[in-house]
């Protein structure tokens, strides 16, 4: 088991911008962690400071980014579309597996295409010429060409809908400056003080960690919002019991009020 001193030490490799980017579900995390420890390690205790460093700050709303699930080989003679394959010399691959020289130096060729430019769709020449030799036209090209581009679109759409997600809902407002103002800032932001708590990003709502404060502001408690504003229910009490009331004039104060003018008119 971890000590305190030591399980903080760990968190504070962490660093900050990692736990904005990829934040941790710590509830998840722990109960997976404490349902494994059961079959593999029982004796495993997590300290009571680093839950409470978890559970005193109020967790980010986003996902952790997927990690890069692993691709297998591919089995094929043509890699000029797998993004995964380095471009290699191959013709004496192609001769052992039967295809002819020409045919091998062709191939090899193709696989040394770049990757980046096969994503949108630009093919190398090899291909074509290689076609004809079967006597077949340029449709098969053709296509060949548009469901490469299409599918290098789609890529590029993902990825630029996860980046304005990313600057519009995640990223803080001090990264949002531009290069100018960063420039200019860079005197004062020296002079300031250069945070390093992991949890820098997240609010903090209660002290369970009782650790002490520091000149920056994310070590403060911030107190939540209430959506709407209670009012005591003594102001309309007393407004409603009160005895000079006229806003709501009951009957016997409207007779006792005609009584009081004639008396005032006979006496005039």
């Amino acid at each position: 088991m971890f000590t305190a001193s030591e399980a903080y030490s760990i968190i504070l490799v962490i660093n900050r911008e990692s736990m904005l980017i990829d934040p941790i579900k710590w509830e998840e995390f722990k109960n997976e962690l404490l349902a494994w420890s059961e079959k593999k390690c029982p004796s495993l205790e997590i300290p009571k400071m680093s839950d409470n460093l978890f559970i005193e700050r109020l967790p980010l709303s986003h996902s952790p980014r997927a990690s890069r699930t692993t691709s297998h080989a591919h089995s094929g003679v043509y890699q000029f579309f797998n993004v995964h394959s380095r471009p290699k010399f191959e013709t004496k691959y192609l001769i052992s597996l039967g295809i002819p020289y020409e045919f091998a130096e062709i191939i090899n060729r193709i696989n040394s295409h770049k990757r980046c430019l096969s994503m949108i769709g630009i093919l190398p020449n090899q291909i074509r010429s290689l076609m004809k030799t079967s006597n077949q036209t340029d449709k098969g090209f053709e296509e060949l060409s548009q469901e490469l581009f299409w599918k290098g679109y789609a890529i590029w759409k993902k990825r630029k809908r996860l980046m304005s997600n990313f600057w519009k809902n995640i990223a803080p407002q001090e990264w949002k400056l531009h290069r100018e103002r960063k420039r200019k800032q860079k005197k004062v932001e020296k002079k300031e003080y250069q945070c390093q708590n992991p949890f820098h990003f997240l609010k903090r709502h209660c002290d369970l960690s009782q650790s002490m404060p520091t000149p920056c502001a994310c070590s403060k408690i911030s107190k939540r919002k209430t959506t709407h504003r209670l009012l005591d229910i003594r102001c309309f009490i007393s407004r409603h019991n009160s005895a000079n009331n006229d806003d709501y004039p009951t009957r016997e104060d409207l007779v006792r009020g005609a009584h009081d003018r004639g008396k005032r008119a006979r006496t005039s």
